[in-house]
C-alpha cells in the first residue's frame, strides 16, 4: 500500500522534445553581424531540452586548442555538428555518466574547457598513458617506485593503504587520515613522515578503487551471465543517490558486488510536486505537517518499512482527505482518479483502520 501511495505522489510522464539552436564560434573574424546565425528564442517550458550546434571547422579548431581528440556526430546535411564527446574518456574513463562520454548535444566551447580540467578526464589521460607504456613493455612511475622500495617501506605503505581503506569503508572524511596516522605512531607503529595529508588519502583511495574496478571488469568480461540491481539510497549528506549493484558468480558462488553510486538528474517525476504541495496545504489547514510518503521496498527493507509505515500513520487523515478531493475532481485524469479511489478503499477498510486506531 505504501508503494501505491508513493507512486501516486510521484507520477505523470511528460515526453521531452528538443529545440535546435545554431551557434557559431564567437571569435570568428570579419563576419558581418547580420550574417551570423541567431539562436532560437528561449522557451519557458522547463521540459524542453535545447540542442546547440557548431560548424565542423569550429569543432576542429577546439580540438587543436584543447589538444584532445573530439568525436562528433553531424546533421544529415553535414553542415553542422550536433553532438560531441571526448575520445579519450569514452575509452578510458571510469565515469560512464559524464556527458562528454555519452555524448553532449550542447556543442559549446565552454563545456570542453571545463571537461579538460576535470579530475575524471585527467585520470582517463593517465590511464591511457599507463596502457601505452605497458604496451611498450615499459613500467609506470608507480611501479618503478615500488621496485626501488625496500621491505620496510612496503610495510609502511601497506599500513597507509589499510588506513585509507578503513576511512572509506566507514564513510569517514579524508581529514581524519592525519589524526589516525598520528594515533598509530603513538601506539609504536612506524608510519614515516610523508603522505600525512588528506590529498594523499584521496590519491590512495583512487588507487584502491581502480584495483577493485579492474577486478570487477575482468569478472564481467569472463561471465556468462550477471544481474544488475538498482535501488534508491542516500549518502551522509542525505542526498538522493542511485545504488547500482552486480550479482555474479565468483568461484562458483553468487556474489553481490558494488558497481557505482550515481546521482540521478532528478528524483521527482513531473506533476508530483503539485500533489505534494496540495497535500501540504491541506495539512496546514488541519494544523498538521505532511510528510512525503517513503518507499518500503529498499535494500535496508526493515528500516524502509518502518519509515514508510510511520509516515503513513502520521499522514493517514491528510492522505484520505486529499485523495477524496482528488477523486472527485473531474479535471484530473480518469486513470489517476480511479487509482486514488482504490487507495482510499484500502485505507478505509476495517482491518486497516483498526491497526491505525489500535
Amino acid at each position: 500500500m505504501s508503494q501505491q501511495i508513493t507512486s501516486f505522489f510521484n507520477h505523470v510522464n511528460v515526453n521531452k522534445r528538443k529545440v535546435a539552436v545554431s551557434t557559431e564560434d564567437t571569435d570568428r573574424e570579419n563576419v558581418p553581424t547580420n550574417n551570423k546565425r541567431q539562436p532560437a528564442e528561449p522557451d519557458n517550458n522547463n521540459n524542453i531540452e535545447q540542442t546547440v550546434t557548431a560548424s565542423l571547422k569550429t569543432v576542429k579548431k577546439w580540438e587543436k586548442e584543447f589538444q584532445i581528440p573530439i568525436g562528433y556526430e553531424q546533421s544529415r546535411t553535414g553542415e553542422v555538428v550536433t553532438k560531441i564527446w571526448c575520445e579519450i574518456c569514452t575509452k578510458y574513463s571510469t565515469d560512464r555518466s559524464s556527458s562528454l562520454v555519452t555524448g553532449l548535444s550542447r556543442v559549446k566551447k565552454e563545456s570542453l574547457g571545463y571537461h579538460v580540467k576535470s579530475t575524471s578526464h585527467e585520470r582517463a589521460v593517465a590511464a591511457k598513458l599507463a596502457k601505452e607504456l605497458k604496451d611498450q613493455n615499459e613500467i609506470t612511475p608507480l611501479e618503478k617506485g615500488f621496485q626501488k622500495a625496500d621491505e620496510k617501506t612496503l610495510i609502511r605503505m601497506d599500513k597507509l593503504f589499510r588506513t585509507v581503506y578503513y576511512l572509506v569503508k566507514n564513510e569517514r572524511p579524508f581529514t581524519d587520515f592525519k589524526d589516525l596516522l598520528q594515533l598509530q605512531k603513538c601506539n609504536g607503529l612506524e608510519m614515516g613522515e610523508t603522505y600525512f595529508t588528506d590529498k594523499a588519502a584521496k590519491d590512495f583511495a583512487c588507487v584502491i578503487a581502480d584495483v577493485y574496478f579492474n577486478d570487477l571488469k575482468e569478472l564481467l568480461h569472463g561471465a556468462d551471465y550477471f544481474s544488475v540491481f538498482c535501488d534508491g539510497s542516500t549518502d551522509r549528506s542525505e542526498t538522493d543517490k542511485e545504488l547500482i549493484m552486480i550479482k555474479i558468480l565468483k568461484k562458483h558462488y553468487p556474489n553481490m558486488l558494488f558497481l557505482s553510486l550515481e546521482e540521478p538528474p532528478t528524483t521527482k517525476a513531473p506533476g508530483s510536486a503539485k500533489r505534494n504541495r496540495e497535500a501540504q496545504e491541506l495539512a496546514e489547514i488541519m494544523d498538521d505537517h505532511f510528510l512525503k510518503p517513503a518507499k518500503c521496498n529498499g535494500t535496508r527493507w526493515v528500516e524502509h518499512k518502518l519509515l514508510a509505515v510511520s509516515k503513513l500513520l502520521h499522514n493517514w487523515f491528510i492522505i484520505v482527505s486529499h485523495m477524496s478531493n482528488y477523486a472527485e475532481d473531474n479535471t484530473n485524469r480518469g486513470e489517476d482518479r480511479a487509482k486514488a479511489k482504490g487507495i482510499i478503499q484500502k485505507l478505509c477498510q476495517y482491518n486497516t483502520c483498526s491497526v491505525w486506531i489500535g
